[in-house]
């Protein structure tokens, strides 16, 4: 299956992204407060902010975007998609508390 990414996808990701980092912003969490959301399975685990999180998957759009590579493309399109919903549930999670 071929991955194809439009600038309109593209641009609906960065929405994305700084929504959800609006949302991180809003919730005011500290460093120094921070434990790690996720296993590292899906998110680095050095993540030091929830910040961290978005960041980790503008890095993967842009690794998206610059492959040749098939099966790379594929699997980061995965991963990406991976995080996006553990992500948005992580937040929708946090504005119902």
């Amino acid at each position: 299956m071929a991955t194809t990414i439009t600038v309109e996808l593209i641009q609906r990701l960065e929405k994305t992204l700084e929504e959800f980092e609006q949302q991180i912003n809003a919730m005011q969490i500290h460093r120094d407060n921070f434990s790690p959301w996720f296993d590292d399975n899906l998110f680095h685990g050095d993540a030091e902010h929830p910040l961290d999180y978005p960041r980790e998957i503008r890095r993967h759009l842009q690794r998206l975007q610059r492959t040749e590579d098939a099966t790379q493309r594929e699997w980061l399109a995965t991963k990406m998609s991976d995080q996006i919903t553990a992500l948005h549930q992580a937040l929708s999670r946090n504005q119902k508390k």
